[in-house]
């Protein structure tokens, strides 16, 4: 589905949980990244691109991601606990 709207957020943001569920980390990832180039303020993109950061063990980037994501007008308390939690657990 996604090749034939490769335009689409949604499509993109499914196939990254898809992937993430499948711990394809680097793809679920460029889903992510795919569907923040078509809408850059897809708080949701920046919250899941986070937490594949977080499993595939970059803390730093998935903390840049939850920023993001936080920068957008919009905080998900889940991407803060996180946050926290990466910070005083390592």
């Amino acid at each position: 589905m996604l090749e034939r709207f490769p335009n689409s957020v949604t499509l993109n943001s499914i196939a990254g949980d898809s992937n993430t569920g499948l711990m394809k980390l680097d793809a679920a990832i460029a889903c992510y990244k795919e569907a923040l180039k078509i809408k850059p303020d897809y708080v949701d993109a920046y919250y899941h691109k986070g937490n594949a950061l977080k499993n595939k063990g970059d803390s730093e980037a998935a903390i840049e991601s939850y920023e993001q994501d936080w920068e957008n007008d919009y905080i998900h308390i889940t991407s803060l606990n996180v946050v926290i939690n990466t910070l005083v657990h390592g």
